[in-house]
């Protein structure tokens, strides 16, 4: 389990090398969003977003494990900013609404979802969407210390051209993991679904300012009716 402070930075979590960023967006520009990345995770095209709105639906239907509750999220500009939702959880759906901290075109930002993080405290084992204010977004699988270093597993990536970059814009996240499955959508399009690389029992955290330059001081992400449904 890693115990990490709401609000906080995770232990010892550095900015990863903006190189890595760079890297993804050439990649997202140049080559199909669509298109099967080396040695990543297989890919499940069956979901449609009806089909995902339907799951959704049923899952939203029981009594959730953690929420809806709200927080704002304050840049950091040393560390990846980190809020712990305290749900102990391998399968699960989670729901948010996030709230850009200023206009996506006069300065990047990015926000991203870590699960199933357990293991070692100090270098957890986790899976983690990030998606920046350029509709870039990838998914990915690893330790703390294959994160940092840009040598995490990448399961997926691609582009999603209607993020809302506006100030006081906003976007909805939906994340469901169940046994080998993940599904990824946003504005309620499903943009990735893959085989998770492990199921075990985890923290769900919500993070921002994972690249450098993409934040401000005194900025904040808001987090709005985050809401988990376990599935365990």
């Amino acid at each position: 389990t890693v115990d990490i402070t709401v609000g906080s930075a995770c232990p010892d979590q550095e900015k990863p090398a903006v190189k890595r960023l760079l890297a993804l967006l050439m990649f997202a520009v140049l080559i199909l969003p669509v298109a099967q990345v080396p040695g990543a995770a297989a890919k499940n095209n069956e979901w449609t977003d009806s089909a995902f709105s339907a799951l959704m639906d049923e899952i939203q239907a029981s009594e959730p494990l953690v929420g809806p509750e709200s927080f704002e999220l304050a840049h950091d500009p040393s560390a990846v900013a980190f809020h712990r939702l305290y749900a102990q959880t391998a399968d699960f759906l989670l729901t948010l609404e996030i709230t850009n901290p200023y206009d996506g075109d006069r300065n990047p930002f990015d926000f991203g979802i870590r699960f199933r993080a357990h293991g070692d405290f100090l270098d957890p084992t986790f899976m983690q969407i990030s998606v920046d204010s350029h509709g870039v977004w990838w998914l990915e699988s690893g330790t703390q210390s294959e994160y940092r270093s840009a040598d995490a597993a990448l399961l997926d990536s691609g582009r999603y051209h209607d993020l809302d970059t506006s100030e006081d814009g906003s976007n909805t996240v939906a994340v469901y993991a169940e046994g080998n499955q993940v599904v990824i959508a946003i504005n309620g399009e499903v943009i990735s679904a893959v085989e998770a690389p492990f199921g075990d029992l985890g923290d769900v955290m919500i993070c921002t300012g994972i690249y450098d330059d993409n934040w401000q001081r005194d900025a904040v992400t808001g987090l709005e009716d985050i809401t988990v449904w376990s599935l365990d």
